[in-house]
């Protein structure tokens, strides 16, 4: 929709890991899942497709990649985790065979506790993808537009700024540039292509 709405990509957020974000298809390292096609038929958990939709277009990936387009039909159950610490406990405590989560979350998990680190295996991580972008409505003036980036692009200076960077787990501010939507647009480009290539084939 870019092309499409009266936005302007203006910054995006940084942290511990970068600006862009990655998913990883996690199980149990004693599951016997060591591809994914061995999760068919199989209880995987998912983030809310609210802020996490593009890890839900990678899973459509990867199920199309393996010729498969529903995801019920693949899956015992597709079920929704409320929180990816949550997910990647119910994948160390058997509750779930599977789960997909941002990289992020991951390594998180595994510092605060090294058993998560031992027992669950990486199936499969996404390439970088954008996290959030920060937008602003076109019909802003240049004057005020540059206001906000320029108080955004220095939040981490004051001891107020430093406060809202540690409340969303943010290292500081950057100005958007372009080739951050790279990774999204070669998956969108890839998942149309394997769409129009199966529904070419049930013809």
């Amino acid at each position: 929709i870019r092309d499409e709405v009266g936005l302007t990509p203006s910054i995006v957020s940084k942290n511990n890991t970068g600006t862009a974000r990655q998913f990883v298809l996690i199980t149990r390292q004693d599951s016997g899942i060591r591809k994914v096609a061995d999760m068919r038929g199989r209880l995987i958990l998912l983030l809310s497709p609210t802020k996490q939709e593009v890890s839900h277009l990678w899973l459509d990936v990867l199920l199309l990649r393996e010729g498969k387009q529903d995801r019920s039909s693949f899956f015992r159950q597709v079920k929704e985790a409320p929180s990816a610490s949550q997910a990647i406990m119910a994948i160390f405590f058997r509750q779930a065979d599977g789960a997909i989560v941002n990289r992020g979350a991951f390594e998180t998990s595994k510092a605060l506790n090294p058993q998560v680190g031992n027992q669950l295996f990486v199936v499969s991580e996404s390439k970088p993808l954008m996290g959030d972008i920060i937008c602003i409505s076109k019909t802003v003036n240049e004057k005020l537009k540059r206001s906000i980036e320029d108080t955004a692009l220095h939040l981490q200076e004051n001891t107020v700024g430093k406060q809202i960077c540690t409340l969303f787990h943010i290292d500081r501010i950057l100005p958007f540039q372009p080739s951050y939507l790279d990774g999204i647009s070669d998956l969108f480009r890839e998942y149309r292509r394997l769409k129009t290539k199966a529904l070419k084939r049930r013809e």
